[in-house]
């Protein structure tokens, strides 16, 4: 993410350069870049589609990238007026969105809002309609901000980012500013993941199924495997597209196994559809220690089973029931849970009172 950060920077402020000229033809875009995603085509190259969802991959409403640059305007001869973040905290299309829908210009330079009478800039406005009374007052709030902001004749505007004493950007400062926002949390995922009494395997698999990068209905279509999302239902209940998401929690099918392995264990609960919050969710419901590293197994032992389950379904035109899958995921649980911790688990007690079996 720090390296395609910095291509995403140099897309801006190096536009004049050959090579930025070839993506522009390529892609079609705009001369005068902003740092906001965009929707790109599907037949773009998969660099192009990352460098556009860059602030996306945080979950950040305005992203990582988008916080860490500050524009200089000069003269304002390379900055959108009503669309880039160059006065403020936001954008005046955000901040004035009203003023900004009367706009006769709306991709209006600053250079173009205004004129300079005797060495001092004055703003200029031109609506496409007269401005009524609630208007005016927004009209005036904005010229308030703006006194604040000073243009300098023959001065480029520029870009600078914040996390380096120069103002450049570098994939270091990225680097260190994106692991120190996120470490508390990969820490803990990593440890959630890898860090437990199951088979390499299962992790690997559940690491996969977590970034949606397992062969699901909606994935094999996204790649042109199947033709459309109704020529790959679930297979369980046919009502949706088999996601990761409905696969292992919101199916009927698969959440009356949830349902089932938690009454074997005495258990209630309605968790989310999410992931890595179901996982929690999960792991927050027992807190015996010596219970907890076994009820760890059983969340990624249910998620195999269902993998299992439905492959079976699919291939080998398999006729499991939910009652029988749970069997097999007690007994799976026990057989991993022996060979890991090394103990000695006794079987009947487990298949009836798992709970009284680990203790």
């Amino acid at each position: 993410m720090a390296l395609l950060g910095k291509w995403r920077w140099r897309l801006v402020v190096e536009k004049e350069a050959l090579w930025n000229r070839v993506v522009e033809a390529k892609y079609g875009i705009h001369r005068r870049r902003d740092w906001e995603g965009r929707e790109v085509k599907m037949n773009s190259s998969y660099w192009w589609k990352a460098l556009w969802k860059l602030d996306k991959e945080r979950g950040s409403d305005e992203g990582w990238m988008y916080k860490g640059v500050v524009k200089t305007v000069g003269e304002g001869n390379d900055t959108l007026f009503w669309h880039e973040k160059w006065c403020g905290d936001a954008p005046f299309r955000v901040k004035f969105n009203r003023l900004f829908r009367l706009a006769e210009d709306k991709d209006a330079l600053v250079k173009n809002m205004g004129e300079w009478r005797n060495g001092e800039w004055i703003w200029k406005w031109s609506w496409s309609r007269e401005l009524l009374g609630r208007e005016n007052t927004l009209v005036q709030d904005l010229n308030k901000l703006l006194q604040g902001s000073k243009l300098e004749q023959g001065q480029q505007d520029s870009w600078r980012w914040k996390y380096e004493s120069k103002g450049t950007y570098s994939t270091k400062s990225a680097y260190t500013l994106l692991k120190s926002s996120n470490r508390e949390a990969d820490t803990r995922r990593f440890s959630m993941l890898w860090n437990n009494k199951v088979p390499l395997k299962v992790s690997a698999f559940v690491w996969k199924g977590m970034q949606n990068r397992i062969p699901t209905g909606d994935n094999l279509v996204k790649r042109g495997i199947v033709g459309s999302n109704t020529d790959f239902a679930c297979i369980f209940c046919g009502k949706q597209t088999e996601t990761a998401s409905h696969l292992f929690f919101t199916c009927d099918a698969t959440w009356a196994i949830w349902h089932a392995a938690y009454a074997w264990w005495g258990l209630q609960a309605v968790l989310t559809c999410e992931g890595w919050k179901h996982l929690q969710q999960h792991m927050g419901m027992v807190r015996n220690k010596k219970v907890k590293e076994s009820w760890y197994v059983i969340w990624f032992t249910i998620i195999w089973s269902i993998w299992l389950w439905r492959n079976q379904l699919i291939f080998k035109e398999g006729n499991d029931t939910p009652a029988m899958v749970l069997d097999l995921i007690k007994m799976r649980s026990l057989y991993w849970i022996r060979a890991k911790q090394n103990t000695e688990l006794a079987k009947e007690l487990w298949l009836v009172n798992p709970r009284e079996a680990c203790k």
